[in-house]
């Protein structure tokens, strides 16, 4: 067998974007979550959710994104969460707030792989996401976002397409 032959043989292609968009939104719908946006030439999808946490005074809701692009036999992917205003809420119930929805992220995450097989996720990059336009989506499906909230995505944004473009750059 030819060295590239070997090299490659155990990588698999993977499967069409609508294939990959489909399973996203079985996901998506076995988890119960509400799809808000859905631009399927853009590769975003925008879900609204509703979390409780066991010891927070009342549940909390907000959205998250699954912004996706491909990139020869990878995909690029961001996927933030943008959280309503809950006012009077503990740093204590913050802190389980961001856990909830690190599992959240992580269970949707782990199901669509599990559809869809092995697949080499990378962060977005200025290149793949258009961050300002994933960001105005986002705002436009929450009620009440507090400035905190989007100042706080804004920066997990950058800072995502940064050390992007640092990987890139090794």
């Amino acid at each position: 067998m030819k060295l590239l032959e070997r090299l490659f043989a155990g990588m698999r292609r993977l499967p069409p974007d609508d294939v990959l968009q489909t399973r996203l939104l079985e996901v998506a719908r076995a988890m119960a979550l509400s799809l808000a946006y859905e631009n399927r030439s853009e590769g975003l999808f925008v879900w609204r959710f509703q979390l409780v946490v066991p010891t927070a005074s009342h549940p909390f809701s907000g959205c998250i994104s699954w912004y996706m692009k491909r990139v020869r036999n990878e995909i690029y992917l961001d996927d933030p969460c943008l959280f309503e205003n809950v006012a009077g809420m503990s740093l204590e119930e913050m802190e389980q707030r961001a856990v909830a929805v690190q599992q959240l992220q992580e269970d949707f995450k782990q199901r669509w792989l599990a559809l869809v097989g092995p697949v080499a996720l990378r962060g977005p990059s200025p290149r793949t996401h258009r961050s300002e336009f994933q960001l105005s989506v986002m705002k436009d499906r929450v009620e009440k976002v507090s400035p905190e909230a989007l100042a706080e995505l804004q920066i997990d944004l950058l800072k995502a397409q940064a050390l992007e473009e640092l990987c890139l750059q090794d």
